[in-house]
Parts: C-alpha cells; sequence; structure tokens
C-alpha cells in the first residue's frame, strides 16, 4: 500500500505518477509487499521536523523515517517548495527532480545508506537501477540530472 498526503499547495504535482513512481521503486527495491507513507509538506512543516529531529532549523527535500513493524518501510515528509527551488536551480521542471528524492527515500527506507564505508557505492547502485527502471516504464524524464544527488 502506498499513502500519500498533499497538504502543500503551491507546487502542482500529480499524484497519480507520484503513486506510479513510488510503486514501481518498491518493486524494483523487492518491496512491493510493503506500505509506505509520503507527506507532500510545505516549508515550514519540513523546516520544523527538520528543527525537531536532526536539530537543522531549515527546510530540507526529504525526511525519512523508517518503521520498526513487519511490511512497513517507514514514512517520508517531502519538501515540495524546497525540490522546487532546487529544481529553477537545474532549469528542469519538478517532475524531472521529485523521482529522484522518490528513489533516494525509498533505498533509505530500504535499508541504504551513504554514511558507511562501502555503503555508498551499494545505495548509488539500487539508485541508478531503479531510475533506470522508472525510465523503461515511462515515469522518470530527468535525463542528465541524477548528479543532483551526489551534491550531498
Amino acid at each position: 500500500m502506498i499513502k500519500v498526503r498533499n497538504t502543500q499547495r503551491k507546487i502542482s504535482v500529480d499524484l497519480d505518477v507520484f503513486r506510479k513512481q513510488v510503486g514501481a521503486v518498491k518493486r524494483t527495491l523487492g518491496r512491493n509487499e510493503y506500505c509506505v507513507g509520503y507527506w507532500l509538506a510545505s516549508d515550514r512543516t519540513l523546516q520544523r521536523f527538520n528543527k525537531e529531529y536532526r536539530g537543522i532549523n531549515k527546510p530540507t527535500d526529504a525526511l525519512s523515517f523508517r518503521a520498526d513493524i513487519p511490511y512497513d518501510l517507514g514514512d517520508v515528509l517531502i519538501g515540495v517548495q524546497y525540490i522546487a527551488r532546487r529544481a529553477e536551480h537545474y532549469r528542469v521542471p519538478v517532475s524531472h527532480v521529485l523521482p529522484l528524492v522518490v528513489v533516494h527515500s525509498l533505498c533509505h527506507l530500504a535499508g541504504h545508506d551513504h554514511d558507511h564505508p562501502g555503503s555508498e557505492e551499494k545505495m548509488h547502485e539500487a539508485e541508478g537501477k531503479a531510475l533506470a527502471d522508472l525510465k523503461e516504464l515511462g515515469l522518470y524524464h530527468g535525463e542528465g540530472i541524477e548528479d543532483i544527488y551526489s551534491t550531498y
């Protein structure tokens, strides 16, 4: 199951496409039977949660929270306004950047990370496979911007 809540109103997001992207990435990661929740929220909401959980008093693109129960990956808060600014910086539509955030966040929820020696390469491999699958399904059109996440 994929739960999506959109409380921000400034940036248009095609929620049907978004759900298809999340579903495709879950399948690629071998987590199709798992539940996941996404909350598309404002800068203010992301800033509040970022401050509370990471001690950083500014908005961000995404915050992932792993679940501690079987067959539930967890929840992700998506900072759509933050992503829109990033897309503007790269001169691409939000619809080209949002799938990168979906892939990156789902990889984290599936247990991948980039904070330990050797784990970064495995995470990049998983992200590459997920993006390739999204492209093959016609759900990703952001050719050439995949390096956005190499800046983290």
